[in-house]
């Protein structure tokens, strides 16, 4: 069982949504943390909050993990700090809505800087102290757009896919080795979603596109339920014809 007390975890886009949901539970556990975003008062806010409520120690590291280095500074200042990860949140997200084409270049590199190298690199980083110490946890944040190619949020779609796909490979690289791994995936935040906000670092709202939005996910939906219908429907059919008439081989 995950001892909270005495242990640290380190949440990414901690200062709004789900990251700070994950920060309250945690320090309502007895559990200190590192809260990571961009917006330092909000963290300052919160970690202040946490402390005085729970008597947790909260460190505050401001970084914008869309940058190439931010995973590097992060890993320097844990070190000078002296400070061990024992539970890492890979929270912070950045989705973009609209076509594809019609971005700057730089907009969706930003995306997978964030959702994907930066996850990878904390991931390494701390997941290979955890091995060494040989107890620890990662949690990543995926979504239910990993399940589906998502128009008009290519990009966020596929990164969540990957996102799903790497957690359960290196849920099984760690096996046996004291270090556990997850891929969370939760639904569209209603509201913040319909708005352009895709979620998880700061409710960053990138762009707005009407083309997006509920119709899509509902034809997504219906459809993957007629093919699961039609699925089933089959593998009852066959199940009924080999049982009543077994087939025979050679």
């Amino acid at each position: 069982m995950f001892a909270y007390r005495d242990s640290t975890a380190l949440i990414t886009g901690a200062s709004k949504g789900l990251g700070a949901a994950f920060a309250k539970e945690l320090a309502s556990r007895g559990m200190n943390l590192v809260l990571v975003a961009r917006s330092i008062d909000t963290l300052h806010d919160l970690a202040d909050s946490l402390g005085a409520q729970y008597g947790v120690r909260c460190v505050v590291l401001q970084a914008d993990l869309a940058t190439s280095d931010a995973v590097k500074r992060i890993v320097t200042e844990l070190g000078s700090l002296d400070l061990k990860i024992d539970l890492l949140i890979n929270n912070a997200g950045l989705g973009l809505t609209g076509d594809f084409l019609s971005h700057d270049l730089a907009e969706e590199l930003a995306s997978i800087q964030v959702n994907v190298q930066a996850l990878v690199g904390l991931s390494h980083a701390l997941g290979a102290k955890m091995v060494s110490r040989g107890t620890g946890g990662i949690i990543n944040l995926a979504s239910n757009s990993a399940f589906q190619p998502l128009p008009h949020m290519a990009t966020y779609a596929a990164a969540k896919a990957f996102v799903l796909h790497f957690s359960e490979a290196l849920k099984f690289e760690l096996r046996g080795r004291g270090v556990q791994v997850m891929a969370v995936l939760p639904r569209a935040d209603g509201d913040e979603f319909l708005r352009g906000c895709i979620n998880q670092d700061e409710g960053r709202c990138v762009r707005q596109r009407r083309a997006c939005g509920p119709p899509y996910f509902a034809v997504v939906r219906s459809e993957k339920v007629r093919r699961l219908s039609w699925t089933v429907q089959r593998a009852r059919r066959h199940l009924a014809s080999s049982s009543a008439a077994p087939q025979r081989h050679g």
